[in-house]
């Protein structure tokens, strides 16, 4: 299963990454909204663990394109 983790929090962020690799998820991450956006709509994923509060683009307009781009 491939995971991507979109979080601002560098800790947070690592941590789950670590985490779910341990557990053999194989697991890209983003820190903000834009670089999440771009790796959402050019790779494939199975879930994607979405932030809401994250500067440049929240979670709420990355989820917006995300539906408006990718059904």
């Amino acid at each position: 299963m491939r995971l991507l983790i979109i979080e601002d929090e560098a800790d947070l962020r690592q941590a789950l990454t670590m985490a779910l690799t341990d557990e053999a998820y194989a697991v890209d991450s983003a820190e903000d909204g834009e670089e999440g956006l771009y790796k959402a709509l050019n790779w494939d994923y199975d879930a994607i663990l979405l932030d809401i509060m994250m500067p440049k683009m929240d979670g709420w307009e990355v989820l917006e394109n995300l539906r408006k781009e990718k059904p």
